[in-house]
This record gives structure tokens, sequence and C-alpha cells, in this order.
């Protein structure tokens, strides 16, 4: 198996001994067996390595230690040393469900010539409890019936969601690719925030359609320590930035038809100004109810934008502006006007394809002690 891996498992981490027993558990159980993982370390001092090389004698686990550049640098460390026809990245602190790679890689053995797939995932506690989805943590509703059917979208209804919805898979952790979209696309962005592996996703968007599988397969972790930064102004408008170079690089992938359109760079912007002036919080329940965040933020936009704050004071701060417009439909405004196929394409595998059990027993896998779940 580890001379011929079908997928690889990509396992970046520094200091993530805290959660590395319950992700190497939810790997080494998968019912898909040609694997490979690929561990990258970044000079860990918490006894992450120590434990990792228990594993050193597994032939399906190979064990490195990298320089310590970052997060996205120790996942491209991962998917250089990969040799799978598909690749997942698992990061640390997350936990999958037995069947995640039987059942992704399923999806797209049936489907050649698409070259990504997606789950639906649950949010867990530190503990490893389910929790209910944080506000604004799950940006694809703009999808919305579909999202509990299986299907395959429009990688260009993909690219829409992902620049002006803010992501659409929103957690890497839930996502398999092949090796040869991954050569197209390239590696992420290194030294950037934690918005490089969407803007990686848009690109990956305009080169092939992707699979939507509703079952939740995977999760994503919600602790203090996560690597993942917090939303503020400053990456906000970092992101203006990066979205800016990626359209710029995805330019010779943009249909002739969007480009007919004289406003298309700045109707793909709207999702990156959106987010990012929303941040400043010009709005009269903030200057009601938060007096010195409104200054502090009036104050931040009369240095960086001060034509903005001018014309938010002449609105008299009401809530008409563009940051506070609904990004759905904004998406499905330009699917429309730029006739992108929509609606997406249900897909039909056999029953025990794609079949999980909707109980607890999946999660006793993840978790010896059930009782620490939240049912």
């Amino acid at each position: 198996m580890a001379e011929d891996p079908y997928v690889s498992v990509c396992l970046p981490i520094y200091n993530g001994i805290r959660f590395l027993q319950e992700r190497m558990e939810s790997i080494l159980n998968q019912s898909f067996s040609r694997w490979e993982l690929v561990v990258c370390d970044s000079y860990s001092d918490d006894g992450t390595w120590e434990y990792l090389k228990r594993y050193e004698q597994d032939q399906r686990v190979r064990l490195f230690q990298v320089p310590r550049a970052g997060i996205y640098a120790g996942w491209n460390e991962c998917l250089r040393r990969s040799r799978g026809k598909y690749i997942t990245i698992a990061t640390a602190d997350d936990t999958a469900h037995p069947r995640f790679l039987e059942c992704m890689i399923a999806a797209l053995d049936h489907n050649p010539e698409v070259h990504l797939a997606m789950c639906q995932f649950d949010f867990i506690t530190e503990l490893g409890g389910i929790m209910s989805d944080p506000a604004g943590e799950r940006p694809n509703d703009c999808f919305g019936e579909w999202q509990a059917r299986l299907h395959r979208r429009s990688g260009k209804a993909e690219f829409l969601a992902h620049l002006i919805r803010g992501g659409s898979w929103t957690t890497i952790t839930s996502v398999v690719f092949t090796r040869e979209l991954l050569e197209k696309v390239g590696l992420f962005l290194e030294g950037e925030t934690s918005v490089v592996d969407q803007l990686w996703a848009a690109k990956a968007a305009l080169l092939t359609d992707s699979i939507w599988i509703p079952e939740r397969l995977a999760t994503w972790r919600i602790h203090g320590g996560q690597g993942s930064s917090r939303w503020n102004r400053r990456s906000g408008w970092r992101q203006v930035q990066l979205t800016a170079r990626t359209i710029c690089e995805c330019e010779p992938l943009i249909p002739e038809l969007w480009k007919r359109d004289p406003e298309w760079r700045e109707k793909l912007m709207w999702g990156a100004w959106h987010f990012y002036r929303s941040c400043y919080g010009l709005n009269r329940e903030t200057l009601r109810r938060q007096f010195g965040k409104f200054l502090v933020d009036a104050g931040w936009g009369l240095w960086h934008e001060p034509v903005y704050v001018l014309k938010r004071l002449a609105e008299r701060l009401s809530w008409g502006a563009d940051e506070y417009g609904d990004s759905s439909e904004y998406v499905h405004k330009l699917i429309q006007e730029w006739k992108i196929p929509w609606p997406p394409v249900a897909i039909n595998l056999s029953a025990s394809t794609l079949q999980i059990k909707k109980d607890a027993d999946h999660r006793s896998v993840l978790l010896q002690d059930k009782d620490r779940w939240t049912m």
C-alpha cells in the first residue's frame, strides 16, 4: 500500500499533541486502505514528534521534520512529498468519519472529469462535542436546498461563491482533490492570512467542476489555539489586496462573456469589499451601542478610506450600503447575468457507495469516550 498509495493524506503539524491522538485514530480507522500519510512536523517542542515516532515502522506513514514557516508553508511541505492520485489535507486538530476517504474517492472515481469533491462537516468543541454552527462560519448557503443533495456544481458558480461569499467549503478538511488539479493550480501562497485557501479554491474552481456530498464526513474543531486568524479590519484589507491579485492571475481563465461586462473586475471584487467594509461598523447600531468602537472605526476609515467614510456619513449611516447587502443574492444575480449553468446537476450513485450511518457509532470511532459528545 505504501508503494502505490491511491490517496495522500497530508498532516502538517506544529505543537499539536493535544488533539493528535484523535486525528491519528481518525486516519488509521479509515475504511479505504490505499492511503499514505505524509506528516510534516515543524520541529514541535510539546512532544508531538516523539508521539509521531511510534508510527515510524508503519510503512503507510512517512514522517518528516521541516522548517517552521507558517501554516501554508507546512501544507506545501506535505503536498510536495505526496504521491497519491488524490490528496486531502488533514489539519491536526480536526477529525474525519471512518468512511471519509471511501465516499469522497468513490464520488470522484465515478466522475473522472471532475477533480475536486467536498462534503458537509460538523463543528466540534475542544472536547469533541458536536456544536451548532457558529454564526457566519458556513458561507455556502447560496446553494440553498442543494446543500442536502448529492450533486455536481459548475466551477464558475463555485468561483463566485468563493470570491463573493467568502468561501464555499469553509474548511480544507472536507475536501479531496486530484494531483492533476494541484499541478494546474499550484501550491498555497505562504506567509499570508487564513484567506489563502479560499483564494486557492477560487483558482481551482475555474479549472474544474466540483462534487458536493451532503453527508457530514469531516469535522472542524473550534478552540482558542487554532491557527486560523480572527477577522479584523487589517485582515479584511489584506483580503481585498489578495482578491485583486487572484482575479489578475485568473484573468486568462475568466470566460469572455464576463469580460464583455465593463465592470466585471469590480463585480468580482464586491465580496472582498463587502467583508472588509462591514468590519468598520459605520452604522447606527454601532453608533448607539458602541460609541467608542464607532469613533475608532471612523478614525481608521478617515485615514485609509476618507471618501468611503464621508459617503457613509452623507447616507446617515443607513443600512442600504453594499456591505450590508445579501451576498448570496449577489452571487445569483451574477449567475443569471453571466449565464452560468444553474441549477447544479444531481448525481446518482448506488446506495451502498455513499451510505452513512446517521447515529452515534461513527463518533465513537473518533472519540473513545462517547459521553464527551454533545447529542
